[in-house]
């Protein structure tokens, strides 16, 4: 049996105890909960509009379709 006459070491016992309760139990059931009410919609990406704009620089000409997004 370990010797717990030191306060300190009581606290650090039970400390430790409950950041290991803490970090075990709450997360298996938040996990669950999030992964019911994910869609496959909410994972699609984002998919930015082309609008066509055409750049000329030194006689050269090019079409830039996300310019918008600078």
């Amino acid at each position: 049996m370990r010797n717990l006459s030191n306060p300190s070491k009581i606290l650090q016992s039970i400390l430790g105890a409950a950041i290991i309760i803490l970090l075990i139990f709450p997360v298996s059931g938040c996990r669950k909960a999030a992964e019911e009410e994910v869609s496959e919609e909410a994972l699609k990406p984002p998919v930015a509009e082309r609008i066509k704009k055409e750049l000329t620089i030194h006689g050269d000409t090019r079409e830039d379709y996300y310019y918008w997004l600078n």
